[in-house]
């Protein structure tokens, strides 16, 4: 395999494992963990880590800052945000607005990589619920951070926020 193949599969796999993660292969491979190792970690990367072994001499470290540099750009271009106004408040006609659950729903939908979601209150939501259970099982990092009942003070009332979202396996809250 030459360079090129390299950069055509890091480019395919760049957007389904995400900047984080490819930066994290890299170090796994750089701190001399085998492909075998990194394969059982992360099952996306077997064609990644194909084109590295068959790289021609001096070794992996050229490939492996290469593949650091692409996480890097990548990361950037990430970070580039799009805004977008939701209306949480009362229904207007006069503004044509969607609602905050089918928005958050959408946004769960289409997370690639990782996604954080923050709210000071919460319910249970199953078509977010949902999303975010898919989401999950699409390999993306999922962190959701909530007020507490104590730190709202008497601003909310009920179940902790927290509980609208502990059947979700494997969020971090």
């Amino acid at each position: 395999m030459s360079w090129a193949e390299l950069e055509r599969r890091a480019e395919s796999l760049v957007p389904e494992l995400g900047a984080v993660r490819l930066r994290e292969l890299a170090g796994w491979l750089a701190q001399g963990w085998s492909p075998e190792v990194v394969r059982r970690a992360e099952p996306r990367a077997a064609p990644l880590l194909e084109a590295v072994a068959a790289l021609p001499e001096p070794g992996p470290e050229p490939a492996l800052a290469y593949l650091r540099g692409v996480a890097a750009g990548y990361a950037r271009r990430g970070s580039e945000a799009q805004v977008e106004s939701v209306w949480s408040g009362p229904g207007t006609h006069r503004v044509p607005v969607r609602a905050m659950a089918q928005v958050l729903t959408s946004l769960v939908e289409d997370a690639r990589t990782e996604l954080v979601l923050t709210t000071y209150s919460a319910r249970p939501y199953p078509p977010l619920l949902d999303a975010l259970t898919q989401a999950r099982a699409r390999g993306v990092a999922v962190t959701i951070v909530v007020e507490t009942l104590q730190g709202a003070g008497s601003a909310l009332a009920g179940a902790e926020p927290h509980q609208a979202f502990a059947e979700v396996p494997g969020v971090e809250l």
